[in-house]
């Protein structure tokens, strides 16, 4: 069985999605597996890299709004975008056990550099990497 095809875990559930490459605009989608018919908060961090802006960020259709991650421009450090969001708190629910997720990427840089397996960053060495996402996702009452 692929890990896609796998049941969501109970708690909350990470994702990090990054766009590498040498451009710096474009729209990055996923899905990501939830518990059917449980609401989870919704936590959305980016990497601080040269004045990152992601926006519009879409779950589901519903436009949770804009991010821009304040400077320092290469501390590399992830920036939590909670109180830029449309709304607080952010919910999102699925009776299908997924939420589709496009998120508009703008002013990107590539100046850090991502350890991907534990999302430790470091400054100042140019990279592929253009940006980072970190998702969170908590069910509603933990």
């Amino acid at each position: 069985m692929a890990a896609d095809d796998l049941p969501p875990e109970e708690g909350p559930i990470t994702k990090v999605i990054y766009k590498e490459g040498d451009t710096n605009d474009g729209t990055i989608t996923d899905v990501l597996r939830i518990i059917a018919g449980v609401p989870y908060y919704v936590k959305v961090e980016i990497l601080r890299s040269g004045g990152t802006t992601i926006g519009p960020i879409i779950f589901n259709g519903a436009d949770f709004g804009e991010c821009v991650a304040p400077g320092p421009n290469d501390e590399c450090s992830f920036h939590d975008c909670s109180g830029e969001l449309n709304g607080i708190p952010r919910l999102v629910l699925s009776q299908f056990g997924t939420i589709a997720l496009a998120i508009d990427m703008k002013s990107l840089s590539n100046n850090c550099d991502c350890n991907k397996e534990t999302w430790e960053c470091a400054e100042g060495i140019v990279s592929s990497l253009m940006s980072a996402i970190r998702i969170t996702l908590t069910p509603l009452g933990t």
